[in-house]
């Protein structure tokens, strides 16, 4: 048996006797928590995470890093979407012998949790269950930045014509692409659902609606367990619904976050997220990382940031500047010697937002200081390896943080980008 499936096997049966042994602790759910913490997990892995078992490879070391010396009185709720079975709401605690354990708070019909609506269900069900204090939140799934459902299920079709040095269309299977990987490796990318209950393509969440979903104010802190999700544009349109955000630029392995590891860290009374805490923990994890025991460097591959919320309206408004200032060079007819986070052949979306800004403005250019200034502010910690899988990147010019740069080349997606808050902010005013 191929020890990979073996060790899945293993996980899933480990849950199973989970859901099967558990009973719901008395007094330990649907009570008020004053003292302590819920952090809610929206596992959307109705897609081919879920079929690899990652997800619940993710919920055995929840179970693993959930003790009393982790987590003390906090509480865990999962909302999991698997591949082979209907959703349903999991809770996780420290048991009185001061060890995780999991519970199953409700069960599901089969749904699309890349609707926003379900999402706002889940919310309302994990407040009922395990009301608290104060929250987290963690999203985690496939996702692509800012770029629309449509533009996702398209990808594929958008060719780079070499002769002509332009953005094309043709015919293809637009799932081909749709999970940029080299054999052997799975990425994780936010909330693709391939198993909705009804009808149709696989289903995704924009980024509009996760942000119109997301309670303003609720959550102390969202990470991303997803890959490409620390941009400008997302942290934008989310910049009035949490404090901080966590998230990598660039792909992440799609074992996801290192759960066991950070779970003391999400619970502390002021959260630990960047240096000494979670996006450390991701990175140190990662950068050491030798699944197979072969040394296969490309799998040495951690790209991640942490960002103060905050300060993201003052790093709209010297980038709406500068953008006006240097309207006459837009759309760039190229973006060569930028670095950027997506491993395509030619295509790239997600590009170094220092590094862009760097390639409009001289170096004499004041707003130059005062857009790393306000860069700074954002970017409360960064963290990358030398490499994402085969791609290389330069760690002195990882400014944390990534945007997409309207080029001549891609007139639709030039068109596309002009639906984001970021664009509207930044470009339109």
């Amino acid at each position: 048996m191929n020890s990979r499936f073996a060790h899945i096997l293993f996980i899933s049966l480990t849950i199973v006797l989970f859901l099967g042994c558990e009973k719901k602790e008395e007094g330990i759910w649907n009570r008020q928590s004053k003292d302590a913490r819920t952090v809610f997990i929206y596992m959307a892995a109705d897609n081919s995470l879920g079929q690899y078992g990652y997800d619940e490879e993710n919920i055995e070391n929840l179970i693993k890093g959930a003790t009393a010396a982790n987590i003390g009185k906090g509480r865990i709720v999962v909302y999991q979407d698997p591949a082979n079975g209907t959703p349903r709401l999991l809770g996780i605690h420290a048991g009185s012998n001061g060890l995780g354990k999991m519970e199953v708070l409700r069960s599901y019909p089969e749904q699309n949790s890349a609707e926003a609506s379900t999402l706002v269900a889940a919310i309302a069900d994990m407040k009922r269950y395990a009301p608290a204090s104060s929250y987290g939140l963690i999203l985690w799934s496939h996702g692509l930045n800012w770029q629309s459902s449509e533009k996702k299920t398209t990808q594929s079709t958008r060719k780079w014509d070499e002769d002509a040095g332009v953005e094309t269309t043709q015919d293809s299977d637009p799932k081909a692409e749709r999970l940029m990987r080299i054999p052997g490796l799975l990425t994780r990318s936010f909330a693709e659902d391939q198993n909705t209950g009804t009808a149709g393509e696989d289903a995704y969440m924009e980024i509009s609606d996760l942000a119109t979903a997301l309670p303003t104010g609720m959550f102390d802190y969202i990470i991303f367990d997803a890959c490409y999700m620390g941009s400008v544009e997302v942290a934008y349109s989310l910049k009035d619904k949490t404090n901080y955000l966590v998230a990598s630029p660039a792909e992440i392995l799609a074992n996801g976050m290192p759960y066991d590891r950070i779970l003391s860290h999400l619970f502390a009374v002021s959260p630990r997220l960047g240096a000494g805490g979670v996006a450390q923990e991701f990175y140190d994890f990662y950068a050491a990382y030798d699944p197979y025991g072969d040394g296969d460097i490309r799998y040495k591959s951690a790209t991640i940031a942490l960002y103060d919320c905050t300060a993201m309206e003052r790093l709209a408004e010297v980038m709406s500047r500068i953008i006006h200032q240097e309207q006459m060079q837009l759309p760039l007819s190229s973006a060569y010697g930028i670095q950027y986070y997506d491993r395509t052949n030619s295509l790239h979306m997600m590009y170094d937002l220092r590094g862009f800004v760097r390639a409009l403005l001289a170096e004499s250019d004041p707003l130059r200081e005062e857009f790393e200034r306000a860069e700074a502010a954002v970017v409360q910690y960064k963290a990358t390896t030398g490499r994402i899988f085969s791609m290389l990147i330069d760690p002195a010019k990882y400014s944390g943080i990534t945007t997409y740069i309207p080029l001549l080349s891609l007139p639709q997606t030039n068109v596309d980008y002009q639906t984001t808050d970021w664009y509207k902010r930044v470009y339109g005013q």
